[in-house]
């Protein structure tokens, strides 16, 4: 199963969604898009240590959004 997450929308993000990450990938090996700045979420995921073969960062700017 493929799962795609917009990381850098809802309140307190990408923090809270980098962590909901962390705690998912503790418990399932399904592959996982992280949508949004790659940049600000790899700086993230290797302050709090999470690596995992089953996630990607996928890049997108707002010109690609759909509102």
């Amino acid at each position: 199963m493929n799962i795609g997450i917009d990381m850098m929308g809802g309140d307190f993000a990408p923090l809270e969604a980098v962590k909901g990450v962390q705690q998912y990938l503790s418990n399932n090996q399904h592959n996982l898009f992280c949508i949004g700045d790659a940049t600000q979420l790899e700086e993230l995921f290797q302050h709090h240590g999470i690596s995992s073969p089953f996630f990607a960062f996928s890049r997108c700017t707002r010109s690609h959004w759909i509102p």
